[in-house]
């Protein structure tokens, strides 16, 4: 019951005693002990309360259906003082409003209010956020940055139990946009399920043969063609091709490449060990930490311009944006395997050339 509801019903009661001791006289009551007497006056009490109170009609319906779970149940109870009433001017009054409460009961009832209201409270979390969940999933479906879920929960700043909430807020109440998320997500699945056939094929090929498109296979392009880097996105990769979850970091790349690899994945999942690829090694890059410290390799010391080019190099070329990438381009940028052209004032043209090994 409703703070709303129980203030309205103790002012309600301060304000109209006399409808309690019309309720409670006597003249209605024969043959019944003074508890049941009291009990009825009660709920005939609480009845009107709820009808008079701020509350919306679900709301309303609901309470009252707590008290008398059918009309013909609350006539009855009013019966005897609606009898009475057409010899007592006092209690005409409240015979009208006791009438009044049976026309809105009954009607609501027979409209199907009750299944109405029940709908409503199951969902009124979800209306009152419709308007911030219908924002999160029209950005969604106007999203075209990436495929991936979690990398748009990341772009606009949300978390993944939001992001959910939202789904199924318009899942609920908003079937139209409902239908375009569906469209999106069947989209997008298909896109993840052929970008990692696609980057598992380029792992295969780069193992077996030792290059990719003409260029040396190594492993700043292992890296580049990992289907994924997190948790999430390996869920949702195994997901969209039903592949049972491993818990382990080994499985989870293993399930992955016998699915797709086949009879080559070993060979893949050996390079894995010998680039001593793990979890820790696939965090996200900490800017601040690495603008904070120092790397030096072969006396040559990584400057801030110089940090700023690596980044812009991993951006540039579309890679994962990981510790183990960023280790890997800063060492080889440190050996002058890679060089990064750079303009006078020190603003970084993005324009990379990749040295000939």
């Amino acid at each position: 019951m409703s703070k709303m509801y129980l203030e309205e019903e103790k002012r309600y009661v301060v304000e109209n005693e006399n409808i309690y001791d019309y309720l409670t006289n006597d003249d209605l009551y024969l043959n019944v002990n003074n508890k049941h007497k009291y009990s009825k006056a009660d709920k005939l009490r609480k009845m009107i309360c709820i009808y008079e109170c701020n509350e919306n009609d679900y709301y309303k319906v609901v309470e009252m259906n707590k008290i008398y779970s059918t009309c013909e149940q609350y006539n009855i109870a009013i019966g005897r003082f609606i009898l009475k009433s057409k010899d007592i001017v006092e209690y005409q009054e409240i015979a009208k409003k006791l009438i009044d409460i049976s026309d809105y009961y009954g009607t609501n009832l027979r409209d199907g209010m009750l299944d109405k209201a029940k709908e409503y409270f199951n969902n009124k979390k979800y209306f009152d956020s419709l308007s911030f969940a219908r924002d999160i999933i029209n950005a969604y479906v106007n999203y075209n940055d990436s495929c991936f879920t979690e990398a748009f929960i990341n772009d606009i700043n949300i978390k993944q139990e939001e992001f959910d909430f939202s789904v199924e807020a318009v899942k609920r109440l908003d079937k139209d946009l409902y239908n375009s998320y569906l469209e999106v997500s069947e989209r997008n699945k298909n896109n993840r399920i052929e970008q990692t056939i696609e980057k598992c094929q380029n792992l295969r090929e780069g193992v077996k043969t030792g290059y990719l498109n003409n260029e040396k296979f190594d492993e700043l392009l292992f890296l580049k063609n990992l289907p994924f880097f997190t948790r999430s996105t390996m869920k949702e990769i195994y997901k969209d091709m039903n592949i049972v979850v491993p818990t382990t970091f080994g499985q989870t790349y293993n399930r992955l490449f016998e699915t797709v690899v086949k009879e080559d994945s070993k060979d893949v999942m050996k390079k894995l060990i010998d680039y001593r690829i793990s979890n820790n090694s696939l965090e996200p890059i900490n800017y601040d930490y690495i603008y904070k410290s120092r790397f030096i390799k072969n006396g040559r010391e990584l400057e801030k311009e110089d940090k700023d080019a690596v980044f812009l190099y991993i951006e540039t070329l579309g890679l994962p944006p990981v510790e183990r990438v960023f280790n890997v381009v800063k060492d080889k940028y440190l050996t002058d395997e890679l060089d990064i052209i750079k303009a006078g004032n020190k603003q970084l043209v993005k324009t990379i050339k990749v040295k000939n090994r």
